[in-house]
């Protein structure tokens, strides 16, 4: 276990490690990460490494963990299993809860939850990686709980998401452009990436299933995003769009107690309702 690792008071303090696995073939099991205000546990270039049945949890108000997972720096065929990232309510960052950054490529990342933050696929280098039978739990639906939600940034893609469970948040599933620091050749492409599945999507108690951009950079695309045999539940809005989509299927779906279909952003700017499409059969 590693406890309350420098625990700074500076909200912008990026001091405090648990466990960085370089090399290949690591294992890394049964650990407890409390308080690592920069990363918990961190896979830098780490080829073929085990993580399986650890936990992190966040509750520093003054400057709270980053990253709680996170595999980068050109790790490949990695496997995260059965772990679990906790961030405790009302704090002030977001964090990342499971992430896979930079050039990861065929990682998996299998039947772990987050509660409270978010899972992260993050830049163009990102590519062929899994995540499967995993959660994540927010605490409400209104628009200070959405720090828990699945996203691609910056262009990751060819990447598939299996059987996720998301329940009671602001937004299950989140395309972007966020401008984050390119590292290696992990290429922070202005889209909200492409080429991506969702298959077996298990939603409920959100605001909106997924929301494209936030309003910043609306020159970034999300292009030919799958969902396919999702359930849908208990939500306010399908699609909210502040940048351009196109392609999007919602495939051999169901939905249940919705409200709205679409919401685009409107203002100044141009419409991008057009261009995302549900596609039958749905139900």
């Amino acid at each position: 276990a590693a406890s309350d690792v420098y625990k700074r008071q500076s909200y912008n303090a990026y001091d405090g490690f648990g466990f960085r696995l370089r090399g290949t073939h690591s294992i890394l099991e049964n650990c407890f990460v409390l308080n690592a205000t920069a990363e918990a546990v961190n896979l830098a270039n780490s080829d073929y490494t085990k993580v399986n049945h650890c936990s992190v949890y966040a509750d520093n108000p003054a400057n709270p963990t980053d990253y709680y997972f996170i595999a980068a720096l050109g790790t490949e065929h990695a496997i995260i299993e059965n772990s679990y990232a906790e961030r405790a309510p009302s704090l002030p960052h977001g964090g990342h809860g499971f992430t896979l950054k930079d050039v990861a490529k065929y990682n998996t990342i299998k039947n772990c939850q987050a509660k409270g933050t978010s899972f992260e696929l993050n830049f163009a280098g990102v590519q062929h990686n899994t995540m499967e039978d995993c959660q994540i739990t927010g605490y409400g639906t209104t628009t200070s709980d959405w720090h828990s939600r699945l996203v691609v940034f910056n262009g990751a893609n060819k990447n598939t998401v299996k059987n996720m469970k998301i329940e009671n948040t602001w937004t299950a599933v989140m395309w972007l452009d966020n401008d984050d620091a390119e590292v290696g050749d992990g290429r922070n492409e202005a889209s909200g990436g492409y080429d991506n599945i969702f298959d077996g999507l298990n939603v409920n108690n959100v605001n909106s299933l997924l929301r494209v951009g936030e309003g910043q950079k609306f020159n970034s695309w999300a292009r030919r995003n799958t969902f396919s045999n999702g359930s849908f539940s208990n939500f306010n809005t399908v699609a909210i769009s502040y940048t351009p989509a196109e392609d999007i299927l919602f495939t051999n779906s169901n939905f249940s107690n919705g409200n709205k279909l679409f919401v685009e952003a409107g203002g100044i700017y141009e419409p991008y309702l057009s261009l995302i499409h549900i596609s039958e059969p749905t139900r």
